[in-house]
Parts: structure tokens; C-alpha cells; sequence
């Protein structure tokens, strides 16, 4: 069973959001950035932590209401391996910049992760990134999650 929030993550994928070509902007991708501190009324700008704090806050997790990527690298718990639904933190650039990249992680091959994200060819979808360009895998923390025995998954709630 997938994570809620990853549920509502593939739910904007098969609306098919994505940025409108030329002036105008898609008006679920400035829905996004209104979770975030970040406000703006054009989908040309880097969408991508938009789009999982939307996710997340939709889902009743509170997320980092930031724009950039790399604010990820410091919410809830870091994961080991990725899990369905977990938060990947990518670099852009130089590991050690501030460039970045975030998604939900949903599957995997030998030398590739696969990441169901926004502004990923300019909409929501899922595409493949290096395993090398990870930085970190995060989970919403222990203290907005319960534990749900009727299904032996975890359930949320927003303090």
C-alpha cells in the first residue's frame, strides 16, 4: 500500500499538470507555491519543492514551505535505503552547491532511482536520475506520525 501523500503525488500526474508554453501560467502550479513562503504567479520558475510541499500539505504533513530543493536535506528522518513514497534530495551542479533537485522516490534499477516530481520536463511525471546524485532520502518524522496496527502502516496528522 502506498504512503496517502504518494497517492495524491500520482493523482497531479494523471491530471496531467504541466507548465502552459508562453506567457500564461498553469494555475495548479501557482497552487503550488501557495504552500510554500516563496509566492509567485508563474509556472517558469523552479517548481519542483513546490510541488512536494503542496503534496505534503495536502496530505496534512507539514512540510518545509520552502522553494528550494536542498531545504528537504534537513526535514523529517534521513532513510538509509528509499522506500515508496520517501522524499529524495538531489544535487544539481556540485554536490556541495546549492542547487538541487527534490521528488518522491517510487522505484529503482541497478544505477538508477525513479522520481515522481514536478517540474520534470516542465510537468508531473516520473523519470529516472543517477543514484550517484542523491544527497539524502527523508521520511515525515516520528513526531507527526502514529502508528496504524490495523494495516501495519504509518498514519499522519498535522500537529
Amino acid at each position: 500500500m502506498r504512503p496517502h501523500w504518494l497517492e495524491l503525488a500520482y493523482e497531479e500526474m494523471n491530471n496531467s499538470v504541466a507548465e502552459v508554453p508562453g506567457p500564461n501560467s498553469n494555475p495548479r502550479i501557482v497552487a503550488y507555491f501557495n504552500e510554500t513562503s516563496f509566492k509567485t504567479t508563474d509556472d517558469n520558475v523552479a517548481w519542483c519543492s513546490a510541488f512536494v510541499c503542496a503534496v505534503l500539505e495536502w496530505s496534512g504533513i507539514p512540510s518545509t514551505r520552502s522553494a528550494a530543493a536542498r531545504s528537504y536535506l534537513y526535514w523529517g528522518d534521513e532513510l538509509r535505503e528509499p522506500k515508496d513514497g520517501c522524499i529524495a534530495v538531489l544535487y544539481r551542479g556540485s554536490r556541495d552547491g546549492t542547487s538541487g533537485h527534490c521528488a518522491f522516490f517510487v522505484g529503482q534499477t541497478a544505477d538508477k532511482i525513479m522520481l515522481l516530481g514536478g517540474n520534470q520536463m516542465d510537468k508531473v511525471c516520473i523519470l529516472a536520475y543517477p543514484k550517484s546524485q542523491v544527497l539524502s532520502y527523508r521520511w515525515p518524522s516520528k513526531e507527526v506520525r502514529t502508528s496504524d496496527a490495523g494495516n501495519n502502516s504509518d498514519t499522519y496528522y498535522r500537529n
